[in-house]
Order: structure tokens, then C-alpha cells, then sequence
């Protein structure tokens, strides 16, 4: 970062965060938020680190049914749905499991 990178960054996040907390919406004030570091003139990789950064935190701070429809809204698989959990586990499976089923071929929609 080409700026007093720490400190901003740092409160980048905590304001971001901030915003966040307040909302039944946070993708939406995130996306927000994106934009006006854009304005800012913040570079795409200093924003891509303040972005991750907030995602981790919200993931780490949401529960975990909030925390699967987050996922499942910012990450979606080709067949457009996820499996369903196998024995209470989060409803995500492995990579190695889900790419095993996953063709070169675009899924057919009827």
C-alpha cells in the first residue's frame, strides 16, 4: 500500500466493519464501501485487502446459519445449488469432493 498503509488500512476496516454491524445488508454496505475507496483513489489491491479482510471478520463473527447464506450468496456452485449436509456438518462440502463432480460441460436448464 503507497499510503501511511497500516493505519489506514486498519481503519479502512474498522470503518467498513462499523457500517456493517449496523445493517441487516452487509454485501450491500461492503459493495458500498468498495466504491468510495475506489473515489478515494485506493489502488484495486489495497481495496481487494481491506474487502477480505471484512468478509473474514464477518464470517468469523456471524453464526452459522447466517454464515452459510453469506456463503452462499457470494460463492455459487455450477448446478446453481449446494449439497445437502451430510450429518449436521455446514453444507459446504470439500474441494476435492465437489470439483470430482463437476464436467466441462455446461449444466442443462430446462
Amino acid at each position: 500500500m503507497a499510503r501511511d498503509s497500516r493505519i489506514e488500512f486498519i481503519e479502512a476496516v474498522r470503518e467498513c466493519l462499523a457500517s456493517c454491524y449496523g445493517t441487516d445488508f452487509p454485501l450491500a454496505v461492503l459493495g458500498d464501501y468498495v466504491e468510495r475507496l475506489k473515489q478515494r483513489g485506493w489502488s484495486p489491491g489495497e481495496i481487494h485487502k481491506v474487502e477480505a479482510a471484512v468478509t473474514k471478520i464477518l464470517l468469523a463473527v456471524v453464526s452459522q446459519e447466517e454464515r452459510n447464506s453469506f456463503i452462499r450468496r457470494i460463492i455459487k456452485p455450477r448446478s446453481g445449488t449446494f449439497p445437502k449436509p451430510a450429518s449436521g456438518g455446514p453444507g459446504l462440502p470439500p474441494t476435492a469432493e465437489f470439483n470430482r463432480g463437476a464436467s466441462s460441460e455446461e449444466p442443462k436448464t430446462s
